[in-house]
């Protein structure tokens, strides 16, 4: 999963790094072509003006709505998982496998109250906190149109070190509290899998980062950015949620128990008639 997600996420990167490059054209495209390219523009300078007066608002929307977009993804993914595994009588947590009844199949439905939670941290935690953030390290940093590569690498360092471990506990610990959970429930499983998401972080937004802070515009790094939070997004859906759905310790038995172990767990039936009391 994490390999999927560090290419789809570069990808993502030279993509938008050849969009933000400045094109020049000799000539102006005629007939429709130009209609469209013209349409094009008009939407890309409608989208700068906002960006230019509505900064914190427009990338609010944009998060709020590249994170349900994420968590669609991923609960279409766990979705189709959970009906390709519903004829399967084996279960496999943990490293352990566990033979499960037919009627403790839980098919993993959608839930639209899960993609508003995370939505909501989108537009909070990314769209608001990442975008101030980004705002304030350009004034504090500013490179200009050529940055050089020790401005490029401060950037990228603390953006590392500063923000990535503050927006990933957010994540972690806020997500579990919105559905109800307790601090004291909550604030363990988020310690125990901050380190996999760092090292998922670090992975992914470090060398986007050194080629967002050499390449794409200030003013469009709101973009670059929503849409890699958009990919790692999705991981972090299926982090927030992991384990959500165990098998049943009562009826459950071990998957690798033979003919004997089976029959040792099964109650013993009653021969003759019951004693009487003594």
């Amino acid at each position: 999963m994490a390999r999927r997600l560090v290419q789809m996420c570069w990808l993502l990167t030279v993509t938008l790094a050849l969009v933000a490059r400045p094109q020049v054209a000799a000539r102006r495209p005629a007939g429709a072509r130009q209609t469209r390219l013209e349409a094009g523009g008009s939407l890309l300078t409608a989208y700068h003006v906002a960006m230019e007066q509505h900064y914190l608002l427009t990338c609010g929307i944009q998060s709020f709505s590249l994170m349900a977009v994420g968590d669609v993804v991923a609960q279409t993914v766990e979705m189709r998982a959970s009906r390709e595994s519903a004829s399967d009588p084996v279960r496999c947590v943990d490293s352990k496998c566990y033979l499960v009844e037919e009627s403790d199949h839980c098919p993993v439905a959608y839930d639209p109250v899960r993609t508003l939670r995370l939505a909501c941290l989108g537009g909070l935690i990314n769209g608001l906190g990442a975008s101030t953030w980004l705002r304030a390290l350009e004034h504090a940093l500013p490179g200009g149109a050529h940055p050089t590569m020790g401005v490029v690498s401060e950037k990228a360092a603390l953006d590392a070190c500063l923000w990535a471990p503050v927006s990933n506990a957010g994540y972690l610990l806020l997500a579990p509290l919105l559905e109800g959970k307790p601090l004291e429930d909550a604030a363990p499983v988020a310690k125990d899998k901050f380190a996999s998401v760092m090292r998922v972080e670090w992975l992914t937004f470090l060398p986007y980062n050194l080629i967002a802070f050499s390449v794409i515009p200030p003013m469009a790094r709101p973009v670059g950015t929503g849409l890699m939070a958009m990919g790692f997004g999705v991981y972090m859906s299926f982090v927030t949620h992991a384990g959500a759905r165990r098998p049943p310790a009562s009826p459950a038995r071990p998957a690798d128990a033979g003919p004997a172990a089976r029959n040792d767990a099964d109650p013993p039936a009653e021969t003759g008639a019951p004693e009487g009391p003594r």
